[in-house]
């Protein structure tokens, strides 16, 4: 099974089309305004307007925090989103409106420990597209650059698509792969040289490791 890799925290066009060109399969823009990586609407609407036709498999998420509904809508349709992360405290049927109006989900949770296990299994039947498991830390809702304990996230898949997030690097992506076994992999900070500005080959060689171990996992 191929591991999907999201890019995330993308603010501007060179670093979203390099991610694209690397093979990523989801590039991420974050809505929420605490976020370093807090993204402009109108800036990402450019983004996906070049890179929809040129790479029309890839797969343009929007990330939102506690946001209203009406309001993660109308960022979806203005930027030509077509999956939305929910990544505070959103309950099911925010997850059940978002899909019935034609959008994929991936909702986050944030592991301290194996009982996310029942915190994610409401969620599973909402159609979410995947659940996004991240490190919890106190008072911060992501981008912690911190791993969490992987095996809970291999005791996850048994309910659906499940993508780690949370302190990969291209140094240790290949580990966490081999462990978790996830469906996909999720990374900021650990390609970027700054706050939303990526490093572009720390990038690239990032998404090579995650096809060397998904090769190698296939083999096996």
């Amino acid at each position: 099974m191929t591991t999907r890799v999201k890019i995330c925290g993308l603010t501007n066009l060179a670093d979203a089309r390099a991610a694209a060109e690397a093979g990523a399969d989801m590039l991420g823009f974050i809505f929420h305004l605490a976020s370093r990586r807090a993204a402009h609407k109108d800036v990402v609407q450019d983004i996906t307007g070049v890179l929809r036709d040129a790479f029309p498999s890839i797969r343009l998420v929007g990330v939102f925090g506690d946001q209203d509904l009406d309001t993660i809508w109308s960022i979806a349709k203005h930027c030509n989103l077509d999956t939305v992360q929910l990544h505070g405290n959103e309950p099911p049927e925010t997850v059940r409106q978002l899909v019935a109006r034609g959008l994929a989900v991936i909702k986050a949770f944030r592991v301290s420990d194996t009982h996310i296990i029942t915190a994610t299994t409401p969620y599973t039947r909402t159609g979410i597209t995947a659940l996004l498991l991240d490190t919890y830390v106190k008072g911060q809702a992501g981008g912690t650059g911190i791993p969490f304990d992987w095996a809970v996230a291999r005791e996850a898949n048994a309910l659906g698509h499940v993508i780690i997030a949370g302190g990969l690097t291209p140094d240790n992506v290949g580990v966490a792969i081999r462990t978790a076994q996830p469906w996909g992999v999720d990374v900021a900070g650990g390609v970027e040289r700054a706050p939303g500005l990526k490093d572009i080959e720390r990038m690239r060689h990032f998404i090579a490791i995650v096809r060397e171990t998904t090769r190698e996992r296939e083999l096996h």
